[in-house]
């Protein structure tokens, strides 16, 4: 059995095709919303959310630990 390049060429766009179109929503999943915790190694970082709102790692007022805030 012999496969031709052009059906091997083929494959490889439908498998790249099919990889690319379930990243944003695999992307959007991993999105932090306020109040989630983040690290000390984050602190400081900003990110823009889904809905367009934009948070910021700080340090927690009370306890110990850092979370997701709306910027000051």
């Amino acid at each position: 059995m012999t496969i031709s390049r052009k059906t091997l060429a083929a494959a490889g766009f439908l498998a790249a095709t099919a990889a690319f179109s379930f990243a944003p929503a695999i992307a959007a999943a991993d999105t932090p919303s306020m109040y989630d915790s983040c690290d000390s190694t984050q602190e400081g970082q900003r990110i823009t959310t889904a809905n367009g709102d934009v948070l910021e790692c700080v340090e927690v007022d009370t306890g110990t630990g850092y979370d997701w805030e709306i910027p000051n």
